[in-house]
């Protein structure tokens, strides 16, 4: 079983004044006004996957973004300190992991606590362990290693994987249409830039579960591409183009070539047909769907459906057609009151007088659910 969390609390952090307990489901759907915090709520997981990045770090991460003003909440005259409370499960039992950053006059931010427990699974709560304070860095990796808390490592997998998948840039750099090296192909990129080389990866993968997911992946694009009948896969030198070819026609294409729709298209239902074994932990997507035609949206959310059982879903979207693949207790309702974020789920129970009648994705149109610009 993967890590879960299944609960954030968080605090100071750009819109969200102060986010308490807030349950994470299996799915979580946001949807609401242009401004609300959908994206906001989406790059504190950007964030947390920077700091346990060894390569990047919060101090990079920061300066990156233009200083620590740009995520505190209504900047450092009114917000001093970002704090976080992450609540998660394995297999083997429950943790909460949290942490505290605050703003100093260098327009940084640094760690002035930070602190874990777990609890296997028949036992009484087991107290906090701390990391120490005032450090520039998180410890969590170091103390991983050094005192080999139960559950940490899935906790610590899961905030590596938190990237948020965005295959918006279908321009002509687009990476997804460039080339890349045949065998940078490990893990899915969160723009899709390496592509042709995980989809060659599956299909000359000796793991059976990798082939028949590229199978599963060609299956997927004949039936919303009509057009479409395989994928050609072979490198020049190091490098490699998404190529395939149409059917009746001995002719390859390339990225060059592809359809926005297209290529969006092939990067979801790629990122989505990943064997078990090499999902993800969490998969953050924002707007899956730009550019797909209504019934490959459809199918789409059948993916993101089957994917939940396996790997948390946090997607972000505008669009009423998706939202109506999915359960009422599966949307996350963003609203932006005055100065502030708020995230609400509604009960079927609570939409019943009206679901005989309409779909979700009416109800958001009717602002039933709220997530209106007139909210």
């Amino acid at each position: 079983m993967k890590a879960k969390l299944t609960s954030i609390s968080l605090s100071g952090f750009k819109t969200f004044r102060e986010l308490k307990d807030f349950e994470l489901r299996p799915i979580n759907v946001l949807i609401g006004a242009n401004g609300g915090g959908k994206s906001n709520f989406l790059s504190f997981f950007r964030m947390l996957s920077k700091i346990v990045d060894a390569g990047i770090g919060l101090q990079r991460h920061v300066i990156m973004n233009g200083g620590a003003n740009t995520f505190l909440h209504d900047g450092s005259k009114t917000t001093n300190a970002i704090r976080v409370s992450l609540r998660f499960k394995t297999e083997k039992g429950a943790g909460e992991y949290a942490f505290e950053l605050l703003w100093r006059v260098t327009d940084s931010l640094f760690f002035t606590e930070e602190s874990h427990r777990f609890t296997p699974f028949g036992e009484e709560e087991r107290p906090w362990q701390s990391f120490g304070a005032t450090h520039e860095e998180t410890l969590l990796g170091s103390q991983m290693r050094s005192l080999s808390f139960d559950g940490t490592a899935e906790l610590w997998k899961t905030l590596t994987e938190s990237v948020i998948y965005h295959f918006e840039d279908t321009s002509d750099r687009s990476p997804l249409r460039l080339t890349c090296n045949k065998d940078d192909c490990r893990y899915f990129y969160e723009d899709g830039g390496n592509l042709p080389a995980f989809l060659r990866r599956l299909r000359e993968s000796d793991d059976e579960t990798e082939r028949f997911a590229f199978a599963r992946i060609e299956d997927v694009i004949r039936l919303l591409v009509p057009s479409f009948a395989r994928f050609v896969l072979e490198p020049e030198g190091s490098s490699l183009i998404l190529r395939w070819r149409e059917e009746g026609s001995d002719r390859d294409f390339n990225a060059s070539q592809a359809p926005d729709g297209m290529l969006r298209l092939t990067a979801l239902v790629t990122l989505l047909s990943q064997p078990d074994t090499i999902l993800p932990s969490i998969l953050i997507i924002d707007e899956p769907e730009l550019g797909l035609h209504p019934t490959a949206i459809a199918f789409v959310a059948g993916l993101m459906r089957g994917v939940s059982k396996v790997s948390q879903l946090i997607v972000a979207t505008q669009s009423p057609e998706l939202v109506d693949e999915f359960e009422p207790e599966d949307i996350v309702v963003v609203q932006r009151k005055r100065r502030e974020s708020l995230l609400e789920r509604k009960s079927k129970e609570e939409l019943k007088v009206w679901m005989d009648e309409y779909s979700l994705g009416d109800l958001w149109r009717k602002n039933v659910l709220g997530g209106g610009p007139f909210a």
